[in-house]
């Protein structure tokens, strides 16, 4: 009996405790500091406090690493350790200036950069210019997306036909090998005539950009995206090879594409 009082009320105490730890209690918050959305990052080090606006692109090469600032027209170069070496000049069009925010690519081991309008610069380590390239002419070029340097070659994506304004898109070809002075060495990865029929298709048409890599033993890699195929070049732009993805891949994805045009 005596047993059974104590773990009664050793169960009213466990209960009481329980309540307690479970009591909601409401509190009234005055926050006492006020958030704000910036667009700048504060940079700061023992040496300088440096403004970074919206980054574009970063680059590594060596033991630098490149920093463009969408915001500023700048770019910021720090060494492996994030500390702060120098910047480019800001908007402009002298010498280290840029009119507009610049992209960032390389060439080996110098930085490439390109403005829209322009052609793309190659820079030393004080951001000075060592060689203009061209885009070439009467060509869609896309130099913001990353390109491709090997043997004084460039090769970027692009349309030699913008897609509205052909009714088959086999004629269309979406990269282009071209040299410092932009003269067109050989256009790249046609579509194939099967996807003529699709032409009406806004997925097909949306996705008729490529992307361009350097591949194995001096070769270029193109992969298209509408057909999802990879075709391999020699760096004359000369076809080697053709790698195709999983037709169960490619079935999904379009049926994806179609599903979301319908909804």
């Amino acid at each position: 009996m005596k047993l059974k009082f104590i773990f009664l009320v050793l169960l009213l105490v466990f209960c009481s405790c329980s309540k307690e730890n479970n009591r909601v209690v409401n509190v009234k918050y005055n926050p006492r500091a006020e958030l704000k959305l910036l667009d700048t990052l504060i940079f700061d080090n023992s040496k300088s406090s440096l403004y970074i606006g919206i980054s574009r692109d970063i680059e590594v090469i060596g033991k630098r690493i490149y920093v463009s600032d969408r915001t500023n027209c700048k770019i910021h170069m720090f060494d492996q350790d994030m500390n702060y070496l120098k910047s480019s000049y800001g908007y402009g069009h002298g010498p280290g200036e840029f009119p507009s925010p610049p992209y960032l690519s390389r060439a080996s081991m110098n930085l490439v950069v390109y403005c829209p309008g322009e052609g793309l610069r190659i820079l030393d380590s004080n951001f000075s210019v060592i060689k203009k390239i061209k885009a070439p002419e009467k060509y869609m070029t896309n130099l913001a997306n990353p390109v491709v340097f090997n043997k004084n070659k460039v090769l970027a994506t692009g349309f030699s036909k913008p897609p509205m304004y052909t009714n088959k898109l086999s004629d269309i070809t979406t990269a282009v090998l071209f040299d410092y002075d932009g003269t067109i060495i050989k256009s790249l990865c046609k579509f194939d005539e099967e996807y003529d029929e699709n032409i009406d298709n806004s997925y097909f048409v949306s996705m008729s950009d490529a992307l361009v890599s350097k591949g194995f033993d001096n070769t270029y890699i193109v992969l298209q995206l509408a057909t999802l195929k990879y075709m391999q070049y020699d760096h004359n732009g000369n076809y080697l090879a053709l790698i195709i993805m999983s037709q169960n891949i490619l079935r999904k994805l379009h049926t994806s594409a179609v599903q979301k045009q319908k909804q």
